[in-house]
């Protein structure tokens, strides 16, 4: 529901605004902050669905038109956003392709790992390892 999205973004952008107004910041750049959280939030939820999720992704793709534009999105997105943030000699799209790769293989190896070793751990959100 990105209509929704985008109404709960600006909400929260307005009430931030008025909440560090009082502090000088302009409304301009609150708003520009819940945006960009907005956008970082979900290119975080892209590579999680990639790289760990990847069963999880298809099953969405496969639950209709609007569910596979949410899978590509989030598929497609963070390497877009990476590419665009890096610059890299190659074109949008074969880096794109090349992220993808990359994450889904990385993927199957962590899927690969906790199946082997008879563990959900891997796939669980948590705290990375103190090193």
């Amino acid at each position: 529901r990105p209509v929704l999205a985008a109404g709960v973004v600006a909400g929260l952008g307005a009430r931030l605004a008025r909440r560090v107004g009082p502090s000088g910041i302009p409304a301009g750049a609150a708003a520009g902050w819940a945006w960009r959280s907005a956008a970082w939030t979900a290119v975080g939820l892209g590579r999680a669905s990639t790289l760990v999720g990847a069963p999880g992704l298809v099953a969405l793709a496969a639950s209709g038109r609007r569910g596979r534009r949410a899978a590509v999105a989030l598929a497609v997105v963070p390497a877009l956003v990476e590419w665009a943030t890096r610059r890299p000699r190659l074109d949008p799209v074969r880096w794109t392709a090349a992220c993808l790769a990359d994450d889904l293989a990385y993927g199957a190896g962590v899927w690969r790992g906790a199946l082997t070793a008879r563990t959900a751990a891997p796939l669980l959100p948590g705290r990375p390892p103190a090193t």
